[in-house]
């Protein structure tokens, strides 16, 4: 919606210079007294309270999720109480999605809530920004009443769904939960609640047909009336948030009176004080409930509209079985995928050994004691569908089992739907799922009854929870009436799916992990595009998140940077520079890795460092012939345009007085490794190391067979934690070393350096002692 760059322009406006302190945290859904008060000071409270003693703020606490719990309360007391010491005048400035939030907030502070709203921008506003963002020239831009009729189907149609699916479920089962406890309440709003949990699934319908473009013809009047059903869910969703959090608060004091009573007069003290509020509830009606009424009635009263687009809906069901017919020949059905299977012949080759094994498991009196279960556990895009459906497809699959079936599971859980899938597949025939669920069971009971069946259920989400578990149990409990042998193949992103299937079915767990394609050993590969593997816009592998290229020496180019790229990896490859060819702007790369590659003599950096803003680790180890990494430019240093290095990995340090490197002033981690020619360091990168003496927390020296001597400069490096020395044998002596380190590790060094640094009565031992923890040992 906005909130966090409306409160950016605030807080970089010049009317906010006029506090003496400015301070922002991003408090997110991972909330922490610790982390949030060491982000506003890198301390705690006392080291807080000093610095804002006497003195005007503004604090903007962005995106905080934490919910209404007790504990929650607690932790922003804790976060909060150094803060009043500030002078009058100072402010807090807070965005949630929450309303309760800004009332817990509130409370905690003892102030008035005082809340800024933000609704969804309008039309012409949605408009405006869609063409900002795509099209460069807005002045030259002609098609303004196409892009206004198209935005008003993408605004309206598509952001509603959410809203007339969980979020207006949730309005209606605790409106009815709070029926129970409302005595005067009921006959108000009872009648508006059973209407709206009637018109719920059609305007599910209404509101999925109109996101599919299924209704096309009258897409104005539709889109008007989901935005007036979206303002009023949304409307009812916040004030029963607030309704929840008074409740709550007001549950919080009932309990701790209540724990000051005894329990001999707690009994009878309970019957009039319940007739008592009984009698307050029908007399005087909570303000708060009044507004949740009213809110629901609005809601009911723009949900009754849902008839008069109902009828649209009849022409598109032709349409949507079609539909139906192509999605169920391919993911849903397992269907054999036109492209081969590359690069997953050992892995196809272990389910099917798996398929064919015998149980060996007890044929006692198990429940599931028929079935073998196995799940392929792997990231998004690695190929566990594909995978699966040439399992499911090969002939042997054929005539080992009487039975298959395939059901993609997805993130819309249903045990119907399962079920109603798995019929559907025996049957070749789909269904009602109006049916009873014992009636579907029942059904499912009698197709599988006595034969040997193999289910797949392919891209499970759901993670381990107590009413997931207990759902997963109704959709397998049918599958117990199977012949011996048969078996569950599952398909998932997350291991814990995997426990929980097989803790339904009472099995040890058994997961085969997929992992990333390999390209090794390819000597004689020359041209990727020879063998029509790149895609029509040069770009490889779309989807492709991790690359290692090792030991292809000729190979001439990668031809594009695949678009979601996080990590390439290159060895041994011939190239005499790295393309950065890439239909991405900016390239997400975080993380270039780049070993022996002794043609290579300059990688472009510096030319590419606005695209490269997301790197962050960077390694060249032995490239002898590396010169230059781009062609550096001022306007580069004047636009703020540097690397943002974390870890940087090299063997020469002459490469870190090549620009961009030279320039790198964030740098935390540095690792200069494997040179048996450095004897010590230049003057040069001496200085280098106070470029980044207030950022760099880790250093390492690694295999260094001639080192003799350190930079003199490490003593300036004042965030420096952690030194490390492995592998240095002709080091003898250590420089001085910053107050800062807290742990000093030196392997496989010289004798000398033992002795004289030893804490056995070492010569030099005072100059280290200030260190906490200190391990020194000749050996390798």
């Amino acid at each position: 919606m906005g909130k966090t760059l409306l409160l950016q322009q605030v807080y970089k406006d010049e009317m906010t210079k006029e506090f003496d302190l400015k301070m922002w945290i991003c408090v997110s859904n991972n909330f922490d007294v610790n982390r949030v008060i060491a982000n506003m000071l890198e301390s705690l409270q006392k080291s807080l309270e000093s610095l804002v003693n006497s003195k005007k703020f503004l604090l903007v606490l962005d995106d905080i999720w934490d919910e209404d719990k007790e504990q929650d309360k607690n932790k922003w007391e804790n976060v909060l109480a150094p803060l009043p010491s500030g002078k009058l005048g100072s402010k807090i400035l807070v965005t949630t999605r929450m309303a309760y939030v800004a009332l817990m907030i509130s409370n905690v502070l003892k102030k008035k809530n005082e809340m800024l709203r933000f609704d969804g921008l309008k039309d012409d506003e949605c408009l405006l920004l869609l063409l900002r963002y795509a099209f460069a020239n807005l002045e030259t831009f002609n098609a303004h009443h196409f892009f206004c009729s198209l935005s008003t189907s993408i605004i309206g149609a598509m952001a509603a769904e959410w809203f007339v699916g969980p979020i207006m479920d949730k309005i209606i089962n605790a409106c009815s939960d709070y029926l129970q406890e409302q005595v005067g309440w009921q006959m108000g709003i009872k009648k508006e609640l059973e209407s709206l949990r009637e018109n719920h699934p059609k305007i599910q319908a209404v509101v999925f047909a109109a996101n599919q473009a299924q209704i096309s013809d009258q897409n104005h009047p539709i889109n008007k009336w989901i935005w007036q059903l979206r303002d009023a869910i949304d409307e009812a969703n916040d004030v029963l948030d607030e309704f929840e959090y008074m409740k709550h608060q007001e549950q919080l004091t009932t309990n701790t009176e209540e724990t000051k009573k005894r329990k001999f007069t707690s009994f009878l003290s309970e019957i009039p004080c319940k007739i008592l509020k009984i009698g307050e509830r029908v007399l005087k009606r909570d303000p708060n409930l009044k507004r949740l009424e009213e809110a629901v009635q609005k809601l009911d009263k723009v949900s009754a509209d849902v008839t008069t687009f109902l009828r649209l809906l009849d022409s598109t069901k032709q349409e949507q079985k079609e539909q139906e017919v192509d999605f169920y020949k391919t993911r849903e059905t397992g269907s054999l995928p036109t492209n081969d299977l590359i690069g997953r012949g050992d892995a196809k080759e272990f389910v099917m050994q798996w398929l064919r094994k015998p149980s060996n498991e007890h044929r006692g009196t198990d429940l599931y004691r028929n079935i073998s279960l196995l799940s392929i556990v792997g990231h998004g895009g690695m190929g566990k569908t594909t995978l699966l459906q040439h399992v499911y497809e090969d002939e042997m699959t054929k005539e080992f089992f009487d039975l298959k079936m395939w059901v993609c599971v997805s993130n819309n859980f249903d045990v119907k739907k399962v079920i109603v899938d798995m019929l559907s597949t025996l049957k070749k025939e789909r269904p009602r799922l109006d049916e009873s669920l014992d009636a579907l069971q029942n059904s499912l009971r009698t197709e599988i009854m006595s034969k040997k069946f193999l289910l797949i259920l392919d891209d499970i989400w759901e993670e381990e929870k107590k009413h997931d578990i207990s759902k997963w149990e109704k959709v397998l409990a049918p599958l117990a009436y199977g012949k011996i042998d048969s078996g569950i193949l599952v398909t998932t992103r997350m291991d814990s799916v995997a426990t929980m299937i097989a803790k339904v079915i009472q099995k040890e767990k058994k997961t085969f992990k997929l992992q990333g394609l390999e390209e090794d050993q390819l000597e004689a590969l020359e041209d990727w595009f020879e063998a029509g593997v790149a895609a029509e816009d040069g770009c490889l592998f779309p989807r492709l998140i991790k690359l290692w290229l090792y030991n292809c020496p000729q190979l001439k180019e990668l031809p594009s940077l695949p678009s979601k790229l996080k990590l390439l990896s290159i060895k041994n490859i011939g190239w005499t520079t790295l393309n950065f060819c890439s239909n991405s702007n900016p390239i997400p790369l975080t993380a270039l890795q780049i070993y022996r590659c002794p043609n290579i003599t300059s990688l472009p950096l510096a030319d590419e460092i606005a695209r490269l803003a997301a790197l962050r680790s960077l390694r060249i180890i032995t490239c002898p012939n590396l010169i230059s990494l781009g062609r550096y430019r001022e306007v580069e240093t004047t636009n703020n345009c540097h690397l943002m290095l974390s870890y940087l990995g090299i063997n020469d340090p002459s490469v870190l007085l090549m620009e961009p490197l030279r320039s790198n002033a964030a740098l935390k981690k540095l690792s200069i490794q494997h040179n048996d020619e450095v004897v010590s360091f230049p003057n040069e990168a001496e200085q280098w190391f106070l470029n980044v003496r207030s950022s760099l927390s880790e250093l390492k020296f690694s295999f260094l067979k001639s080192l003799q001597s350190l930079p003199s400069s490490l003593e300036s490096l004042s965030s420096l934690q952690k030194l490390s020395i492995y592998d240095v044998p002709m080091l003898r002596e250590l420089p001085n070393l910053p107050p800062s380190l807290e742990r000093l590790t030196i392997w496989g060094c010289h004798p000398e350096l033992k002795e004289r640094y030893g804490a056995d009565g070492g010569s030099d031992r005072h100059k280290i002692a200030h260190i906490p923890i200190i391990f020194i040992s000749p050996k390798r």
